[in-house]
């Protein structure tokens, strides 16, 4: 999970990670999503920028890598692995896509459930499932036989799938906010079984592990001196309301607007887009 300040680069990050990752990961199915298809293809064109401006990257791939546009999803191909930008809409058109890796840009403007019932089920299926029930069942042989195996969980292929939530913070009673207080939890518990358990609300799940769980959070303050605009900055701090400054630059999680109509009673009146 990647909480940030406004303009600190997310989706700058969130363009070289995926470029790395097919690169070092060959054949690895990486799907981007945001809350519009324009966010989708805000990743996708700083990925073809970077594309254009790397030669040494051109150099690493073969002659059918690069950017390729079509009318309903944007595809850059590194080598046997491909990264896909899709339109989002009402998850009912992109159903049934399959990923090993999920980013999902402006996590808070997604809706919950289309997240939850489409885009992470993409990752849902190991990168290598033929492989994966193989080294299970031989895994739980070799514990009944109490026999010693090679562990090779360390290849690349044998690599978990993975999904990042990316975005700017907003109010407390947003889905996002639910996801981080997830995460935090998972994160603070140390592994404990105790905590663990208290997260869950019972048992915890078999073959968790709550160390493939990480949170970023980066505010102004700790982004390096001149890379934003100062005055800027203290002009926001000065003018807007601090809930929306802790929000857009703090990166913190603001409990409800301070309106006569509260932000909380308006989005409630609203049905989901």
């Amino acid at each position: 999970m990647l909480i940030g300040t406004r303009g600190m680069g997310k989706s700058f990050i969130l363009s070289v990670y995926p470029l790395l990752r097919g690169l070092f990961m060959p054949g690895r199915k990486i799907i981007v999503v945001g809350a519009a298809f324009r966010q989708s293809k805000v990743l996708f064109e700083y990925m073809d920028t970077i594309w254009k401006n790397a030669p040494v990257l051109r150099d690493l791939c073969g002659s059918n890598s690069g950017p390729r546009r079509d009318v309903d999803r944007c595809v850059m191909h590194i080598n046997q692995s491909t990264v896909t930008c899709l339109p989002l809409g009402d998850g009912s058109k992109i159903r049934g896509q399959r990923a090993n890796d999920i980013i999902a840009d402006e996590f808070a403007s997604i809706p919950r459930d289309i997240f939850e019932n489409v885009v992470a089920g993409f990752a849902a299926v190991a990168s290598s499932p033929a492989e994966k029930v193989k080294n299970k069942a031989k895994r739980k042989k070799a514990k009944e036989l109490d026999i010693g195996i090679e562990d090779t969980s360390d290849s690349t292929q044998d690599k978990s799938n993975q999904i990042i939530l990316s975005g700017t913070a907003y109010y407390d009673f947003n889905h996002f906010a639910d996801y981080w207080k997830r995460y935090r939890a998972i994160v603070n518990s140390g592994g404990r079984e105790s905590a663990l358990e208290d997260v869950f609300g019972g048992d915890v799940p078999e073959d968790f592990d709550w160390t493939e769980y990480s949170v970023i959070r980066m505010p102004v303050q700790n982004l390096p001196d001149g890379f934003m605009d100062s005055g800027q900055v203290a002009r926001a701090k000065a003018t807007i309301h601090s809930g929306i400054f802790n929000m857009e630059y703090g990166a913190c999680f603001t409990t409800d607007s301070q309106g006569f109509f509260k932000r909380s009673l308006i989005e409630s009146c609203c049905t989901s887009p």
